[in-house]
């Protein structure tokens, strides 16, 4: 969020196609009542287009000096993307002063790198914070291949977290990792490791130490997945033993004790770490670990906390998680609704207290508030807390005239039980 209220937000992608069929990158800013800022980019987007195929934005972060910083996929001029990382200027235009050289003696605004052994792989940033003297640390998803069994498995590549860290020119730092990239051994033999984001405070920045806790799963259902690096890239060896906290999701005395999916996670005040994800009982599920990655019994009941909005057989499912200044948490994602007789899903928010109780005070008096946008597949993707606490949540709602359509969609929330706030958009 910008000091003034207004809000900056990376769209997946913006169908501006020049002469082509490719999509570009977008970041978008609107006014506090809801309606895009004619003073960024161009009538409220900027875009990226590097000419190949689709370019994509997954995170945004503002620098101190009010530049925008964007981290995703970009295309590398050929059938595949690699990492993206793009700086605009406050008011939305590309930053030439930042990335890859252009060839005439300038720079794009935007570097990508290839994160995976070879050029024949989609690799793709998914999250990004900025370290106390302002070094970009971006997390994402890169590929290694698997000999960790013997030969059988070399012949494969597998997604792996990775880590890379970029200067304020957005140069990769050689004193991070292994010239500039981290990128983590897989858990287990051919299972894939993938990132969903890094955890952050309710201001959205690292702890004091710089230490960068990313979280994700692991494919194929096999659990959800913590990694916790020092400053430098290596891992914490004082988190879980060695940097790395494997979640299943398991039931014990009819109870699930798990998780199957970190979709985010957030930094508390005290230094506990709030995970909100998935597990086989379908709801939003939040956990909290102490700073050495153990469970915390203090939060929810015996660690776990689950809401649910519809039935058991239904699924209910986060996407987002933010804190408020004292350390009460809201996350966001979609919840199965029904329009029509038919089930579709709705944008959903649910809000718990420190200690992971479900919050009477909020919307339906279980923590619980859907609002469906369209007839048809809404889904919130981002939320941030505002200045006044009030939320605004972003996301995606289907053109009930094409459902072949998604557009940007936002909400901002008003009064403690969160009603949907009016004098906002539409």
């Amino acid at each position: 969020m910008l000091a003034d209220g207004r809000a900056a937000y990376a769209t997946g992608a913006l169908a501006i196609a020049a002469g082509g069929s490719s999509s570009d990158l977008a970041l978008l800013r609107l006014r506090a009542d809801g309606t895009l800022d004619p003073e960024f980019g161009d009538g409220g987007i900027a875009h990226v287009d590097t000419g190949s195929i689709s370019d994509t934005g997954h995170a945004v972060a503002r620098q101190a000096d009010g530049k925008l910083l964007v981290a995703g996929r970009l295309g590398n001029g050929s059938a595949y993307t690699d990492w993206g990382l793009v700086r605009f200027t406050a008011d939305g235009q590309l930053d030439t002063g930042f990335g890859e050289a252009d060839g005439v003696g300038g720079r794009r605004g935007y570097v990508r790198i290839n994160v995976a052994p070879d050029a024949f792989t989609h690799d793709w940033a998914v999250d990004l914070a900025l370290q106390s003297d302002g070094r970009i640390v971006v997390a994402g998803n890169g590929y290694q291949f698997d000999c960790s069994g013997g030969g059988t498995g070399c012949g494969f590549k597998y997604a792996r977290f990775a880590l890379a860290r970029f200067d304020a020119n957005g140069d990769l730092d050689p004193g991070f990792g292994d010239a500039g990239l981290a990128v983590s051994p897989g858990l287990l033999f051919q299972t894939g490791e993938l990132v969903t984001g890094i955890a952050k405070r309710a201001d959205g920045t690292l702890p004091d130490d710089d230490s960068i806790t990313v979280v994700g799963y692991m494919t194929a259902g096999k659990g959800a997945l913590v990694r916790r690096y020092l400053a430098d890239g290596s891992a914490d060896p004082a988190f879980d033993g060695d940097g790395v906290l494997h979640i299943t999701d398991t039931v014990q005395d009819g109870q699930r004790t798990g998780m199957v999916r970190i979709d985010a996670a957030r930094l508390q005040s005290n230094g506990r770490l709030v995970l909100a994800g998935r597990a086989g009982d379908r709801g939003f599920v939040f956990q909290r670990r102490l700073a050495n990655g153990a469970v915390d019994a203090g939060f929810g009941s015996n660690g776990r906390t689950l809401v649910k909005f519809s039935d058991v057989t239904d699924y209910d499912e986060p996407s987002a998680l933010a804190l408020y200044g004292d350390d009460r948490i809201v996350a966001a994602g979609y919840a199965t609704g029904t329009a029509d007789g038919v089930d579709n899903n709705d944008f959903a928010v649910v809000q718990l207290s420190a200690d992971g109780q479900p919050d009477a005070a909020f919307g339906d008096g279980s923590g619980r508030a859907a609002y469906p946008l369209s007839d048809r597949a809404d889904a919130a993707l981002a939320l941030a807390v505002l200045t006044n606490d009030a939320l605004l949540v972003a996301g995606v709602a289907v053109d009930e005239a094409d459902a072949a359509n998604e557009n940007a969609a936002f909400l901002r929330t008003v009064g403690q039980e969160r009603i949907f706030r009016d004098g906002f958009g539409d």
